[in-house]
């Protein structure tokens, strides 16, 4: 239970870093990120700035909390609250057939779409496993666990955030498709 417990907590820590750090890195990534939190239409203008700061500090506090192993319950319990509002924000644009570009990782131009709350759904199953291994123990990992874990969370985490491109990648194409519907 330690290997999954660890490799959960980087996993989500270096996915929740990695979305935080890529808001802020550039400038132009940060004014794209908040035309998508207004283009979402759930917050008035004027508070775009606000919601933006909001969400890239929730996150790097996710990512900070998860690795502390003291505080993982916490980040992990921040994490799904996080993730259930975002996968809610998803949704309703997915419903709405917005086009919207997902801003989640910075600078991609790939509208809101299914793949986006697959990703959710599959962090949250992360975040909802690892906080019940969290409370079941409560003993710090050995080396050979961290020497293990880490990299298989930070494995793990570039799935996750590449998700969407493997399954553009993997996805047969239209004249495949065509193919093989004949």
């Amino acid at each position: 239970m330690a290997f999954l417990d660890v490799s959960i907590r980087v996993a989500l820590a270096f996915t929740f870093l990695v979305a935080s750090v890529s808001k802020v890195c550039r400038t132009e990534s940060w004014r794209s990120f908040l035309q998508a939190i207004e283009a979402s239409g759930l917050t008035p203008r004027s508070m775009a700035p606000a919601v933006g700061f909001t969400v890239v500090l929730a996150e790097f506090a996710v990512a900070s909390l998860l690795l502390v192993p003291h505080s993982a319950a916490a980040g992990l319990t921040l994490c799904i609250l996080l993730l259930v509002v975002f996968s809610s924000v998803i949704a309703r644009s997915v419903r709405r057939r917005d086009r919207t570009p997902c801003r989640c990782f910075g600078g991609s131009e790939e509208p809101v779409g299914m793949v986006h709350l697959y990703r959710n759904i599959i962090l949250l199953v992360a975040a909802a496993s690892g906080l019940a291994i969290s409370l079941s123990h409560d003993s710090p990992p050995q080396a050979e666990t961290l020497v293990i874990g880490i990299p298989a969370g930070v494995f793990c985490a570039f799935l996750v955030m590449f998700l969407s491109e493997l399954h553009t990648f993997f996805r047969p194409s239209s004249s495949t498709q065509r193919t093989q519907s004949r």
